[in-house]
């Protein structure tokens, strides 16, 4: 099959060493539509075992996971530049699926009753697309998978380009398990409305840019298919006159540098009382002192580069842009390799509305500072964005806490702690952050059909 000069191309570049690690040849739409034909097939067989059938055979692929940790870790920290350390945790996040999903799942998709003739059934769809991302290549799909399998559904799974090594890993722990419900493609970006409008594929679930997330919720609109959408993020970090130093700024470096600034829950937008401002920017600065910036594969290296040269390249230009506007950088002073798509944790100042660091997601460990004066003031900036994933406050007043709360455009607000998904609740956005939620019950609920059922005998 032709393809034209801008075809998908699934290689992985070790953002370490520019090195290529893998290449994976782009399947034809033919091939495409095998793959959803079988995964159908195996729905029809699947849908119908019972729930601790298909939780026991799951968990064979969490016990193939757990045996080969340190292989999968190595496969993301050589893809996508995340630290070893950092990449075994994140498998073993998802080794804890089944802690909440294994005694729990049966009770959530029990029928609901109403009397004697009414009741609430859940049952599967079919086959369900998931369109997962390159920043944490086996959670996020694991976090979409094994509650949409356990519902009874089977899954097709097309993952970013540069991690489709990790892909085909995903593919081998099924393969091994002996369970063909879950099959990874290498699909051309030119197919994916063939793709979704295939009467097969019964919903389909997005984590990425809110741009490309536009683009496939128009599909799925298109083509009457539900979907949930998860997007990007310019999470505010609202730091009250009475927040605990260093403690906060201290939170405020992870939070902001975690995984080198490239997740979507990140804090980006860091509003901070007047009063508190200098000592903030100072411990921030001081708390990043203890990253380590390195190799990957180094057990040391805490700090890694940013995963694609085009995702440096933005960043920077981010950065640079609004210092030319007339921000004030103020950067770490810990040293990072020659090598590597390295950048520095970065704290901008001196800023305006129009600046790319307030008004872009941010996808690197460069943050906006912003004061305010009064809580008023606060909400208002940290609403002031088209993006409502998640949002975090620190403060010792609880009043203050539950004022603020129900006024933050977000899916999520933690207070003194920074925002992350957890399993047994609902993970997801308002506004241009995306639509539905996953894990917790929600994650069996959203590609399970809502059977209402009235008898009368």
């Amino acid at each position: 099959m032709n393809r034209s000069p801008h075809s998908t191309i699934y290689q992985s570049v070790d953002p370490y060493t520019q090195t290529k690690v893998h290449f994976t040849p782009t399947q034809s739409i033919k091939e495409v539509q095998l793959v959803i034909d079988q995964l159908d097939q195996e729905f029809q067989k699947w849908s119908k075992l019972s729930i601790t059938d298909r939780l026991t055979q799951l968990s064979q692929v969490l016990k193939e996971l757990s045996l080969t940790i340190d292989t999968q870790a190595a496969i993301i920290s050589t893809e996508m530049g995340k630290p070893i350390t950092a990449a075994k945790g994140e498998i073993e996040k998802c080794l804890t699926l089944l802690d909440y999903y294994g005694p729990n799942s049966e009770v959530l998709l029990t029928p609901e009753t109403y009397g004697d003739t009414e009741r609430v059934i859940y049952q599967p769809m079919g086959v369900i697309l998931g369109i997962q991302p390159w920043n944490y290549p086996i959670w996020q799909v694991f976090r979409f998978a094994i509650p949409t399998l356990i519902a009874g559904n089977t899954v097709i799974i097309r993952h970013a380009p540069n991690v489709s090594l990790s892909a085909k890993s995903i593919q081998s722990l099924f393969d091994n398990a002996n369970l063909p419900i879950l099959k990874c493609i290498f699909s051309d970006n030119a197919d994916t409305e063939t793709i979704i409008q295939n009467p097969k594929i019964k919903g389909l679930a997005f984590t990425g840019s809110t741009h490309t997330g536009s683009l496939i919720a128009s599909l799925a609109g298109k083509h009457i298919k539900p979907c949930v959408m998860e997007l990007g993020g310019m999470d505010p970090f609202i730091v009250l006159s009475d927040a605990k130093m260093p403690d906060t700024a201290i939170a405020a470096a992870s939070a902001r540098c975690t995984n080198s600034g490239q997740v979507c829950t990140n804090a980006k937008r860091f509003i901070v009382h007047e009063s508190l401002v200098d000592t903030f920017i100072k411990e921030y600065l001081k708390a990043t002192e203890a990253l380590i910036a390195g190799d990957p594969m180094d057990p040391k290296t805490t700090y890694g580069p940013l995963a694609r040269k085009d995702i440096y390249d933005s960043v920077i230009k981010q950065m640079t842009t609004s210092i030319q506007m007339g921000a004030k950088a103020h950067t770490s002073p810990i040293p990072i390799p020659d090598q590597g798509l390295f950048i520095k944790p970065t704290l901008l100042t001196n800023l305006t509305p129009d600046m790319p660091v307030v008004t872009e997601e941010v996808f690197g460990p460069v943050a906006a500072v912003i004061p305010f004066k009064t809580i008023e003031e606060a909400i208002q900036i940290a609403n002031n964005i088209p993006y409502g994933l998640g949002a975090s406050i620190w403060t010792e007043s609880k009043s203050s806490a539950e004022e603020i709360i129900p006024r933050i455009d977000a899916g999520a607000v933690f207070v003194n702690r920074a925002v992350t998904s957890l399993i047994h609740l609902p993970f997801g956005g308002t506004k241009k952050s995306g639509f539905g939620r996953e894990l917790g019950r929600w994650g069996l609920h959203n590609f399970s059909t809502i059977k209402t059922v009235v008898t009368k005998f």
